[in-house]
């Protein structure tokens, strides 16, 4: 199998994830200690690509609305509770929740790229049950907001920290080029949706 390309975007999903997986290990996971450690990242990481704006938007929409998305991911995940899951894959969830609640992307791209950097750091019956959780999250959100379509996302793709329309370049690029594995990644999830519970047995 090709290796996947690795955007600019996908790299800082990465960091996102990085800065809150590092807030729980902490118990950090209160708003302002959460975005302390957001500031502290922005200029001393080890990572080798310190967390940049989208990476933030990503901790900052969770900090935001944490206590909305762990019991939106607890309502998805039905009898796994989030205390049971690996610390990598509850991370992953806040963070793709974050993102496909709060930042406006759509689902079948929040699903692609979270699934992958659960297959990349988790392990392989991680990435059937991401996919099943977000693409619960979705339709519940979807259902939330009176939304016909729930792959549409929040509407007009603002960011949710600035309030901005996000059209850059770069961030067009990049969702264009991760989009590329959606058409298997919906129909992996599909399959994953329907056999979640076993696979976490």
């Amino acid at each position: 199998m090709a290796k996947r390309r690795r955007t600019a975007r996908t790299t800082q999903r990465h960091r996102a994830l990085d800065v809150i997986f590092e807030a729980d290990e902490k118990d950090l996971l209160e708003e302002e200690q959460l975005l302390h450690l957001l500031d502290e990242r922005k200029s001393v990481s080890t990572a080798q690509t310190p967390i940049g704006d989208f990476g933030a938007q990503i901790v900052e929409a969770y900090a935001s609305h944490a206590d909305n998305i762990d019991t939106m991911i607890e309502a998805a995940s039905e009898d796994w509770a989030m205390a049971r899951m690996n610390v990598v894959d509850r991370t992953i969830l806040r963070a793709g929740s974050a993102e496909l609640m709060f930042m406006g992307t759509p689902r079948a791209l929040v699903v692609t790229e979270w699934s992958a950097l659960a297959r990349e750091l988790s392990t392989d019956r991680s990435v059937g049950f991401v996919m099943g959780v977000l693409n619960r999250v979705a339709d519940i959100r979807a259902r939330e907001l009176g939304q016909d379509d729930a792959g549409a996302g929040e509407a007009a793709t603002l960011d949710s920290t600035s309030g901005r329309r996000d059209d850059s370049a770069e961030g067009a690029v990049a969702d264009a080029d991760a989009s590329e594995g959606i058409g298997r990644s919906a129909a992996e999830s599909a399959e994953a949706a329907e056999g979640l519970g076993k696979n976490m047995d």
